[in-house]
This record gives structure tokens, sequence and C-alpha cells, in this order.
């Protein structure tokens, strides 16, 4: 329910466009966003759901276009209004990956996702028995 949402948030944050729901570790591909949800939480109340969903993002580039820090200046610099949904962590971390070091840099951050979605299934099927209930009388 939140996948869209977090896609839209990433692209607007970021300014990359493909966002890919995967570790960074298994990807290839450069100019992507890699997201790997780690465990979310739902919660719905009064028409609600609150989610908090917990993960690590990351990105493929080649060697010397992005330093360590990236995801933070990107996050700083964004004039987004709604980037305050995404809490990045401390620590980026550069994965390593054997010869391809010298070429490649991957680096990965945790970050804690929080949204609330409206959501009412009990006002949704009130209009739809209704109908029925209405097409029956005539």
């Amino acid at each position: 329910m939140y996948h869209k949402q977090l896609v839209k948030d990433l692209t607007k944050i970021f300014g990359i466009k493909k966002i890919v729901f995967s570790s960074v570790e298994y990807g290839a591909e450069q100019d992507v966003i890699y997201c790997d949800v780690i465990s979310e939480r739902n919660r719905p109340t009064n028409g609600h759901y609150y989610f908090v969903v917990r993960g690590t993002i990351g990105f493929n580039a080649q060697y010397g276009n992005t330093k360590k820090g990236w995801f933070h200046y990107k996050w700083l610099a964004s004039p987004y209004e709604q980037k305050s949904r995404l809490q990045l962590g401390n620590n980026e971390v550069n994965v390593n990956f054997a010869e391809m070091n010298k070429y490649f840099c991957k680096s990965r951050i945790d970050f804690v996702y929080r949204i609330k979605i409206e959501f009412n299934p009990s006002h949704k099927t009130e209009g739809w028995i209704q109908k029925i209930v209405n097409f029956i009388r005539g």
C-alpha cells in the first residue's frame, strides 16, 4: 500500500527516476536507487493506515562520480516538502565487491519511512451494498 508513495518520495528527493526493490549488493544497474525493505509495521486507525518501514537504500555508480555522504547531501538539498517522511541513518556504508572496487562504488544507508495513508474500507463497502439494495428494490 505504501510502495507507490515510497517510490514517488524517493524519486523526488534523490532525483533518480528508477527505483528497484532489491538489495544493492545484487544489483549491477547504474543510476538506480535500490530499496531493500527489511521490516514494516502497519496500524489501521480511524480510516487511516500508519506505516513504519525500515530498510536500506543503495546506489551503484562509477567510482569518483559520487562521494561519501551523497544520500545526506541530496536529502538536505531537496526542496520536496514531504521529505520529512524519510529519515536516514548516520553511517553510509560502501559495499565491497572484489575486483571492481577501483571502477565502481556501491553505497547504502539505513532508512526509516513513516507515512499515514487514508483508508476506509467500510465506507467503500457501504456504498456498494447500498447500490445493490437499491437495484434489487427497483
